[in-house]
């Protein structure tokens, strides 16, 4: 995705009232999943995709449930 994308996106957060410290976490997990995918540009991603994406996370043990809920929020 583009820089232009990208600061869409986070005028996006802004707009949805999402605190701004939560915005700079929603970018990271945004981020990661669109590297997740290289192949696979954003908008031909599918609910599919976001919920293989949140099992991998999930599966990993790394991450606190709250971590896993803001991930999924940001995608």
């Amino acid at each position: 995705m583009d820089d232009k994308s990208w600061q869409e996106y986070h005028i996006l957060l802004a707009e949805q009232k999402i605190p701004l410290k939560a915005q700079e976490w929603y970018l990271k997990w945004a981020r990661n999943f669109d590297r997740a995918l290289p192949d696979v540009p954003l908008d031909k991603r599918t609910k599919d995709d976001v919920q293989a994406y949140i099992d991998s996370m999930i599966r990993r043990g790394r991450y606190q449930d709250w971590q896993i809920s803001q991930a999924n929020d940001a995608l």
